[in-house]
């Protein structure tokens, strides 16, 4: 493989890699903490749209928790798979490249890269309500995530295959989980 193409595939890898999306949901969510209990640094009229009210707060975090929730079910999930498949690696995978794992990453079955870029495609725009042309972007991204798992030999094509419709799985539990008034009513 080409040098070029390696770095943007780590680049790739990074960017849908666990841990800084675990750095950067736990920061966000620590950062509301911090600022919802600040006083407000101005506290004009109710109608003054400078002022932000606390229900936007708690809507912000509301984001943030979700996002933390998805991202903590699909490590659980893909990490129990990996445990109790134990399908390998390919043979031509470069492993050395590969930072911050942990023993269950020596399994190839199912792609956690690939269930948590499905998952982010689906969730992010339903967390955010973003536009078409984000969201287009965010599909790229998840495409280009997936095959560069492919290209840099990190998994066979099923497991990437299976990782993506995991992730949109993942991604319909959590929208249903958090839609609890709907669901709450048939239980009694």
């Amino acid at each position: 493989m080409l040098p070029s193409l390696r770095c943007l595939g780590l680049a790739l890898e990074w960017s849908c890699h666990g841990v800084p999306w675990f750095i950067f949901s736990g920061g966000w969510i620590l950062g509301l903490l911090i600022s919802s209990m600040a006083p407000p640094p101005y506290t004009g009229s109710a109608s003054d749209p400078y002022v932000a009210p606390r229900s936007a707060r708690n809507l912000y975090g509301w984001r943030a928790a979700c996002l933390l929730f998805a991202l903590i079910l699909d490590v659980l999930v893909v990490g129990c798979l990996k445990f109790i498949v134990k399908r390998p690696r390919p043979e031509a995978n470069y492993s050395s490249d590969m930072l911050l794992t942990v023993s269950i990453d020596d399994w190839s079955f199912p792609s956690g890269h690939s269930s948590r870029a499905g998952m982010l495609q689906w969730l992010l725009p339903w967390l955010f309500n973003l536009s078409g042309f984000s969201r287009l972007l965010i599909s790229v991204w998840t495409v280009s995530v997936c095959v560069s798992r492919l290209v840099m030999r990190r998994h066979h094509l099923e497991d990437i295959l299976f990782g993506y419709v995991l992730g949109f799985c993942l991604y319909y539990l959590v929208t249903w989980c958090i839609d609890w008034p709907y669901w709450f009513r048939f239980l009694g």
